[in-house]
């Protein structure tokens, strides 16, 4: 019979298991071996997978406000292209508009194909 302390514990991996990004037969050989740990062991795998989990999130915090920057940037490029575009497309309009010389405009008709 497992003891409260024993019953925590599991629980406690159960939770961090679930949590972690280790592969799914993994976690499930551990889960399936859990008897064959020592008190020692399973102290140890509890302290690996604590560690784990705090870098993962410590690392999710230092990469939000980059991905945040990047999404910014992306954005304020999307805007810059959109306006290089309309301007290239109204030179053009403008040119076809004021150009009266028909070889002129099968050039830019030419250029639009």
């Amino acid at each position: 019979m497992l003891t409260q302390t024993q019953i925590d514990q599991a629980e406690y991996l159960a939770q961090l298991l679930a949590e972690s990004e280790l592969s799914d037969d993994l976690k499930e050989s551990i889960i399936n071996n859990l008897d064959k740990f020592s008190d020692e062991q399973l102290t140890k795998l509890l302290h690996a997978l604590r560690e784990a989990d705090s870098a993962t999130k410590t690392l999710d915090l230092a990469i939000q406000p980059l991905m945040q920057e990047y999404e910014r940037a992306w954005g304020q490029l999307e805007q810059e292209q959109e306006h290089a575009a309309e301007s290239i497309l109204t030179q053009h309009i403008k040119n076809i508009r004021e150009t009266k010389d028909e070889e002129n405009l099968a050039k830019i008709r030419q250029s639009l194909e």
